[in-house]
């Protein structure tokens, strides 16, 4: 077995009951197929509605989150999953997801799809259909919306009524009915739907239907309320859902086409697409909602105020109608600890300039991160959730070093060693492997702090993900939240990362992410 460090195990927590089927069933043999092939969202959502239990989600433990569009598909197996996409992968993928909107819509301002696949997402992991992130992609949609009441061709028309739909439009609205009409009229006479309508560009042919097309119309027809195996959408007596399983091939997949039946790369996912049609689901497949947690833990936060010369106050609060907000910590917090503090009002809000003598000016300021992640939102706009930890500390804009134990650190730009001072430091090696560990031992690697800034840093710590990480993970000989050390300019310091793993933990791939954070001396 191998201990990856980045990203955890967690068992799927499944919403779906399970179906009742039998070897001959297309599903049971689709599923069959699927379990042999390397493991993405799609297949992951396809067995969940499926009603599979006990689905890997080792996969979904790391995301691309460099676009939009690369997280949406994560979250919404997440979602499927029982697992929460603000916590999930020790980032909060809506947030992420959040920081890409901008102008009026969401991610690549040439695609529609992250606008499309955005608000399905946001939706799946808890988010209400006002946000704006949500209502702005929604306009961008429906700015979208050719005359004939398409988007185009039929995966990307019956996309955008599953998203319009979750974003508060009713089925009974003209964007979605106009759309709806356009689909049927595409419909081709084996029951199935093509891609391109009325003809391929580029075979100037009428298009085949295709298994991935079909299932797509069949979600919208079931997200607008209707059936798709109902005569009102059958051809020539054959309904969308007979025409998908026309296309499964003895091995259990489904081809693209009558006239295409290879196997190719993309064949997984066409199947899983066509699993979740003929399981009864549309998009999302199932909808994060979180278990009923103990009093304590759905009103208590924890924070921790750190300014220049260390900590000024730490502890834990109870949410009520005067602490709701990231900034509302700092009032709480003063109330015990005593310490002073200043709040502006700006043209963006309220803004936290100054906590003792400490004071926001030019690139240094007070900077909040809750569970971790520094929020792109103010902090009087975050609403508090049990358990959140908030941490408040003053330091340079973009001083952090994240560095995701399988995946690439990204430095922090250094400046001119002559100007001002500038924090930027590296850490190598940029994965850090454990390998096979046996349960009952340790295993030790060796990591490299460089500091590639102009000024002396001060190092600290903290792990995020699977408990062996966050609970067995030692620097230096000591618990990583005891890690402290300092680096004056240029100079660099080797850090012994051991890993003792404890008889009880299970056997399986584990993934954490470890985080050092630098601040001037």
């Amino acid at each position: 077995m191998t201990w990856k460090c980045v990203t955890a195990l967690l068992i799927a927590s499944l919403l779906t009951p399970s179906l009742s089927l039998n070897a001959d069933d297309p599903i049971t043999r689709a599923i069959d197929y699927l379990k042999t092939k390397p493991a993405n969202p799609w297949t992951t959502m396809a067995l969940i509605a499926a009603g599979e239990t006990n689905v890997s989600t080792d996969h979904l433990k790391i995301v691309d989150t460099n676009s939009a569009i690369t997280i949406e598909a994560p979250m919404l197996a997440i979602a499927a999953s029982g697992n929460d996409p603000h916590t999930f992968t020790g980032e909060d993928l809506v947030a992420k997801l959040k920081n890409f909107h901008k102008d009026g819509q969401l991610g690549d301002p040439t695609l529609l799809n992250d606008d499309i696949f955005g608000i399905l997402a946001l939706s799946a992991a808890g988010e209400d259909h006002t946000d704006p992130v949500i209502q702005d992609s929604k306009t961008t949609i429906l700015n979208a919306q050719y005359h004939d009441g398409s988007w185009g061709d039929t995966n990307t028309t019956a996309a955008a009524i599953q998203a319009l739909i979750e974003a508060g439009v009713a089925p009974a609205e003209e964007p979605v009915t106009t759309a709806l009409v356009w689909l049927k009229s595409t419909q081709n006479g084996d029951g199935g739907f093509p891609y391109f309508w009325p003809r391929n560009p580029y075979t100037d042919e009428p298009d085949s239907s295709d298994s991935s097309s079909s299932a797509w119309v069949a979600y919208a027809i079931r997200k607008a309320g209707q059936d798709p195996t109902s005569t009102a959408w059958e051809k020539n007596g054959i309904d969308i859902l007979d025409a998908i399983r026309g296309l499964q091939q003895p091995s259990g997949y489904f081809a693209h086409s009558s006239t295409f039946t290879d196997e190719t790369s993309f064949t997984p996912i066409s199947t899983a697409y066509a699993v979740i049609a003929l399981a009864d689901k549309n998009l999302p497949v199932a909808y994060f909602t979180p278990s009923p947690p103990s009093q304590e833990e759905e009103t208590t936060v924890s924070y921790r105020i750190e300014g220049s010369q260390g900590l000024i106050c730490g502890g834990t609060a109870t949410l009520s109608a005067q602490l709701r907000t990231a900034l509302n910590i700092i009032h709480a917090a003063a109330s015990v600890c005593g310490f002073t503090y200043e709040i502006t009002q700006t043209s963006l809000g309220p803004y936290l300039k100054t906590i003792n003598n400490d004071t926001a000016e030019g690139t240094k300021g007070w900077l909040y991160r809750v569970n971790g992640v520094l929020l792109n939102v103010g902090a009087a706009d975050y609403l508090l959730k049990g358990r959140d930890e908030v941490w408040w500390h003053f330091g340079i804009f973009g001083e952090e070093q994240s560095v995701e134990l399988s995946a690439n650190v990204l430095p922090v730009p250094g400046g001119d060693r002559e100007g001002p001072p500038t924090i930027s430091f590296t850490v190598e090696p940029a994965t850090l492997q454990f390998g096979d560990v046996a349960v009952g031992t340790q295993t030790t690697r060796e990591l490299v702090l460089r500091n590639t800034g102009n000024t002396g840093i001060s190092l600290t710590s903290t792990v995020h993900g699977d408990a062996l990480f966050t609970d067995h993970l030692e620097l230096n000989e000591a618990g990583w939240r005891d890690f402290s050390t300092g680096l004056s300019s240029t100079a660099q310091q080797s850090v012994r990362a051991s890993l003792r793993v404890p008889s009880q933990i299970a056997a399986g791939q584990k993934t954490g992410m470890l985080i050092f954070w630098a601040r001037a001396h």
